[in-house]
């Protein structure tokens, strides 16, 4: 198995484990964890660390308002705004780049995302309601955090060091390795991970 998007790498994990870890049989589990553990994350912040390859097309609702709330962009090569003036899924007009702000500002500059896009005036509604705003950007953050890499390290350890406990302790497990021991129970875990946590807005 290889790491998928992972937030550590292989030689990290074996480096913070030790001795443990240092028989080559165990690096399909290892990877395992690693991916298994970043996932967990991904889920517990509700937002994803990893930055697409290449920019996709999402849709938006947008409101009588200069802001358009969007999901993380991480970077600004490839942005692409346009209106769905026909809702037809399909964005039909560009908006000119000069009429709006990626924010919040030098975000991708201190390593953190671009999370809404401010209009010089307002977003134009084809419909109240209705996702009519397409926005093609490369998604996710611009690099991985320090503090998500360590969370991932600390949570991949834990399952690797309890994949042998029992499962009526450890419960649920994803291709027969326990997820329970993910880090939840680490207050290490939650203090790294607790300022990414993605917020809903009302």
């Amino acid at each position: 198995m290889t790491i998928t998007n992972g937030y550590a790498t292989l030689n990290e994990l074996k480096g913070r484990i030790g001795s443990g870890a240092s028989n080559a049989s165990n690096d399909e589990m290892l990877e395992h964890c690693i991916t298994a553990a970043s996932r967990h994350i991904d889920r517990t912040c509700d937002r994803r660390f990893y930055l697409d390859d290449a920019a996709s097309a999402r849709l938006f609702v947008p409101t009588y308002h200069p802001v358009l709330m969007v999901d993380d962009i991480g970077s600004t090569t490839g942005l692409v705004v346009k209106t769905d003036d026909d809702l037809d899924g399909d964005g039909d007009t560009t908006i000119v780049a000069a009429d709006y702000q990626s924010q919040p500002v030098n975000s991708l500059a201190r390593g953190w995302p671009i999370t809404m896009l401010r209009h010089a005036s307002c977003w134009s509604v084809a419909r109240e309601g209705w996702a009519s705003i397409e926005v093609t950007a490369r998604w996710g953050w611009p690099t991985v955090p320090a503090d998500i890499k360590e969370a991932c390290l600390v949570a991949s350890s834990r399952l690797f060091a309890q994949r042998n406990a029992p499962s009526n302790v450890l419960g649920a497990s994803i291709d027969g390795y326990p997820t329970q021991v993910l880090g939840d129970s680490a207050p290490s875990f939650w203090r790294l991970v607790s300022p990414y946590k993605r917020h809903a807005i009302a």
